[in-house]
């Protein structure tokens, strides 16, 4: 029995049922045998595709000096 990566139609976490038992989803992918994953429809992840983007490593953080305001970091003062 092959096992293979499969990535979910559209969630990204948690935990899914389907009739084949329960499946955790890290990122939209799960690990499956490959006749669960192909009967499910879900579509076969490679190696070489590209993972995910990670939320918590997408957010900027802004830091705020006490001359400055929020309207100010959007464009730069001219003087």
């Amino acid at each position: 029995m092959a096992v293979a990566l499969f990535r979910h139609p559209h969630l990204i976490r948690g935990v899914v049922h389907t009739p084949f038992g329960a499946v955790m989803l890290d990122r939209g992918v799960a690990e499956l045998p490959q006749h669960v994953g192909e009967s499910l429809g879900w579509v076969m992840v490679s190696d070489e595709d590209e993972p995910l983007p990670r939320l918590s490593g997408s957010r900027v953080s802004v830091a705020h000096n006490s001359d400055t305001s929020a309207s100010d970091t959007t464009a730069p003062k001219s003087q």
